[in-house]
Formats: structure tokens, C-alpha cells, sequence
């Protein structure tokens, strides 16, 4: 739980004072670093906190999330939001608001990018990200694997 509480207060860091840890190259850092931890399980009060900040980043924009222009965070990502979508670690409002900023994403994305991250997905990550009915979206129903996330 320890793990979960640092990494949530880290995550509160980045959202509210990202300017005071040394600019943006070291926030960029610190927000892989803080990626790299999702999601939360062990202490679900603050897997809530952390993933519906996960959620708000994307909704803003955040660059830091998403690995700059070539977009390499959205696969980890959006590997994360599928992970804990509809389940006890992210509340419902926040697993709709995960879906309406994903189908944004769509539209404001280059061309393929979205698809390609949403390649190493199963199709039941796709149709919570994407909406009922969506998981042959970008690519098929022969996707490999699940989501990526490192236990805490």
C-alpha cells in the first residue's frame, strides 16, 4: 500500500504543481515514472484518485501522458484505462469521461495512431475503450494479450 500512496502522491504532484519539479524534461520524466507504476490495486481509495487523474490528463491534452507528438505513452495508456474501466478501480463517472475522451482521440489523433495503439489490446479492452460493439475497431478480433500494468 505504500507503493500505491507515493505513487498517488506523485501523481497529485504532477497534475497540481508540475512546474515546481524542475522543469518540463524532469516532469516528463517523473510522469513515465509515474505510468510505469499503473495501475493501482492494492489500495483501491487511491487507485481511484490516480486513474481518474490518468483520465483527467488525457482530457487535457497532457503531452507528458501521452510521450509528446509520437504518441509513444497512448499504448500503455490506454492499456491502463481498459484495465481498470468498469471496475471498482475507477469510478463510473470517470469510465464514461475514459470513453468520450478516446473517441476524441479518434478525430484528433493522425491518421493510425489510435488503431496502432490499440492494437495489442483483446477486443474486450476495445469495446470498453471504444463503446459497445467496438472491439473489431483497429485491427480485428485477433489481438494478443491484455493489458500490460505493473502490480504495486
Amino acid at each position: 500500500m505504500a507503493t500505491d500512496n507515493a505513487v498517488c502522491a506523485l501523481g497529485k504532484v504532477l497534475e497540481m504543481q508540475a512546474g515546481c519539479v524542475g522543469g518540463d524534461a524532469v516532469a516528463s520524466r517523473l510522469t513515465g515514472v509515474w505510468l510505469s507504476y499503473l495501475p493501482l490495486r492494492a489500495d483501491v481509495a487511491e487507485a481511484r484518485v490516480v486513474h481518474a487523474a490518468l483520465v483527467r490528463a488525457c482530457e487535457r491534452g497532457d503531452e507528458r501522458v501521452f510521450g509528446g507528438t509520437p504518441f509513444a505513452g497512448l499504448p500503455r495508456v490506454l492499456a491502463v484505462l481498459a484495465d481498470v474501466s468498469g471496475t471498482e478501480l475507477l469510478d463510473d463517472e470517470y469510465s464514461g469521461r475514459a470513453v468520450t475522451v478516446i473517441a476524441r482521440m479518434q478525430a484528433v489523433l493522425p491518421a493510425g495512431a489510435l488503431e496502432a495503439a490499440l492494437a495489442p489490446l483483446s477486443p474486450a479492452a476495445h469495446a470498453k475503450l471504444l463503446g459497445n460493439g467496438a472491439a473489431g475497431v483497429g485491427g480485428g478480433a485477433n489481438h494478443a494479450g491484455g493489458s500490460a500494468g505493473a502490480d504495486s
